[in-house]
């Protein structure tokens, strides 16, 4: 095991994790507010008119409607386009919130509501009638904090972090410590017994030096 490129391993792995944990953890984008009036200000007598509102550029929203005439008429809030009840392909659609016969009003939706909405106002009286009103989405857009770009290079960077550490811990568990180290110096068992070999020879007496071998034998 080599302990050092397991903690190298293990720092980049960390950092590679925490890259993951911080894009994951983002928080959404804060909560938006639009607002948009009804496109029909005045409605004849004994008639009726249908106003489209699309305050936000967002598939759902919470709502809040209000609106003010001054002269009584009925009033429906609709998110799907109603149709004609006599028509053979018409599939009746319930209002989201109505009033009958009224001067005023207004409602907030307690959960999130399909844009854009359709409001229907009926005159049934003989007087025409002046109709303010107006519609304050309030919405979470769809598009993160960073663009796209950014967080597919996020991601990416702190995957790649994440295989440099595992391959780096996986080398440091089972990479032989000393594998690049120098050999050993220790010398062979036979050099070393033919070294005092040599030694032993240079340490006897060499006999053309012996004064004594010069003699020759008396005869």
């Amino acid at each position: 095991m080599r302990k050092g490129l397991l903690i190298v391993g293990i720092g980049v792995a960390i950092v590679g994790a925490t890259f993951i944990a911080t894009i994951i953890s983002l928080p959404p984008p804060p909560s938006q507010i639009s607002a948009a009036t009804l496109d029909v200000p005045y409605i004849l007598d004994n008639s009726t008119a249908t106003s489209k509102i699309n305050p936000a550029s967002a598939p759902s929203a919470n709502i809040y409607f209000s609106w003010v005439s001054d002269y009584p008429i009925a009033v429906s809030l609709y998110d799907r386009l109603p149709c004609v009840p006599q028509h053979p392909s018409c599939t009746p659609t319930a209002p989201l919130v109505s009033w009958v016969r009224n001067a005023s009003g207004n409602w907030t939706s307690s959960g999130g509501i399909d844009l854009p909405v359709y409001v229907v106002l009926t005159n049934n009286g003989s007087t025409p009638a002046t109709v303010s009103g107006t519609i304050v989405a309030t919405y979470v857009p769809s598009t993160p904090y960073l663009p796209t770009w950014s967080l597919v290079a996020l991601v990416t960077g702190a995957l790649v972090l994440l295989g440099i550490g595992a391959v780096a811990i996986f080398l440091g568990l089972f990479l032989r410590a000393g594998i690049y180290s120098r050999p050993s110096s220790t010398v062979p068992d036979s050099i070393a017994e033919d070294d005092r070999y040599l030694e032993e020879l240079d340490e006897e007496p060499d006999l053309a030096d012996d004064p004594a071998s010069d003699d020759e034998p008396d005869r």
